[in-house]
């Protein structure tokens, strides 16, 4: 019996392609989510359960989760100074989120970022802009479209305060045709008035398709979800090599989760993921995902 167990639905139609997901750490029961390439530059705060989250004033023009007369639905917590033209994952420490525009399918962006936000009370705000956006390119990449296509990104975690995004490989060319293996990526520098290198510092050839990545809030542990599986690297010996060490692995039956794309952790013990289109939420526990090495 598979330990993966579905544990909410997020109810309202609005979060239709979800690619991100992070608990907050400063407002109780908030997680925030956005949608993939094409929505607006918005974020969603969600309760533990999948309930729309939004201040209290709004609601005499707004509705939540159930339509109500003469009301709209609450449209999610608009971010100015911004734009979705692929956004793909979104992390999180005490202060603020960062929103990664990383996604590449054809590996011909030249505009790949970051937008930093200052964490808003959503049950305060109901709208807020980007501090900054820090453009970001692959050193390894000399063509656009790229002849290797490993430069699309779809996770991003924060570690001792430095950002990293791990990659996603397809088969030049093919958009739907996946290779296996991962390189993770330091960002050393956020300027913004100038291009921001990412610094390559491991890889790992097993991993593959990765969608979303996050650290346990202890930062003892690694989650990266792909597909098919589901990852946890222990923190290694070294500042940066998360995918060189104790490894383990959870296969995922895509028939039952479907296409999980969004990831943060519950708490330490435990990860919670999310899929597109259904819109729904599933946890698992650490203690029950099997080692590798």
């Amino acid at each position: 019996q598979s330990p993966v167990r579905r544990v909410a639905i997020i109810e309202t139609p609005l979060v239709d392609e979800m690619s991100g997901l992070a608990k907050s750490r400063r407002f109780e029961d908030v997680y925030w989510a956005h949608n993939d390439s094409g929505d607006e530059p918005r974020l969603f705060p969600l309760t533990s359960e999948g309930k729309l989250i939004f201040p209290p004033w709004m609601k005499g023009r707004f509705y939540g989760d159930a339509p109500e007369p003469d009301k709209s639905q609450w449209p999610g917590l608009r971010i100015g100074v911004a734009a979705n033209v692929d956004w793909e994952d979104i992390a999180i420490d005490d202060e603020f989120l960062y929103v990664a525009d990383m996604g590449n399918n054809g590996n011909a962006r030249r505009d790949l970022g970051i937008y930093v936000v200052r964490e808003p009370n959503p049950r305060a705000i109901e709208q807020t802009r980007a501090m900054k956006f820090i453009p970001v390119a692959y050193p390894e990449q000399r063509s656009y479209p790229a002849k290797q296509w490993h430069f699309d990104s779809e996770a991003l975690f924060i570690h001792r305060g430095s950002l990293y995004v791990l990659t996603k490989h397809r088969q030049p060319g093919k958009i739907s045709e996946w290779e296996r293996g991962v390189n993770l990526y330091r960002l050393d520098s956020m300027e913004t008035d100038r291009v921001n290198y990412l610094k390559k510092v491991d890889s790992n050839d097993e991993v593959a398709v990765v969608t979303a990545a996050e650290l346990s809030p202890d930062g003892t542990r690694l989650a990266v979800l792909g597909y098919v599986d589901l990852w946890v690297f222990e923190r290694p010996r070294g500042r940066d090599r998360w995918l060189s060490g104790n490894a383990y692995r959870l296969p995922l039956d895509r028939e039952v989760t479907g296409q999980v794309e969004a990831l943060t952790w519950r708490d330490n013990a435990t990860i919670r993921f999310g899929n597109e289109g259904a819109r729904e939420w599933f946890e698992v526990d650490v203690e029950d995902i099997p080692s590798v090495r």
